[in-house]
């Protein structure tokens, strides 16, 4: 059950600080002209799927061991999902540069991305 509880639980905190950041002015762009439950929006920081495996990492790590193939499995996982995030984000911001470029030299009247 543990190994459901934390990261679930990890999920949620990470979650839910997205919504006390929107509340103290953070993190805008997320959540404006979004009806979703801050719960339930993707994007964003702290990074909930990032939370979720580190969380089970750390489950695995402390329960079965470092030296287990579960935890072997649980760290892979966890780093191929946190080297996504990363650069999907990386990804992104460059995308968002580059289309403000493109408005900045046609001199569009079409809003800013950033």
């Amino acid at each position: 059950m543990r190994y459901l509880l934390v990261p679930l639980l990890a999920w949620a905190l990470a979650q839910g600080l997205k919504h006390i950041f929107r509340l103290m002015g953070r993190n805008r762009r997320v959540f404006s002209k979004n009806p979703k439950s801050p719960l339930l929006l993707s994007g964003g920081m702290p990074s909930a799927h990032a939370a979720t495996v580190v969380s089970l990492t750390a489950v695995v790590a402390l329960y079965d061991g470092i030296d287990t193939v579960q935890f072997a499995i649980v760290l892979w996982v966890t780093m191929i999902i946190l080297y996504d995030a990363m650069m999907v984000r990386f990804s992104s911001g460059q995308q968002g540069d580059t289309l403000n470029q493109l408005l900045d030299e046609q001199k569009s009247s079409l809003p800013r991305i950033r």
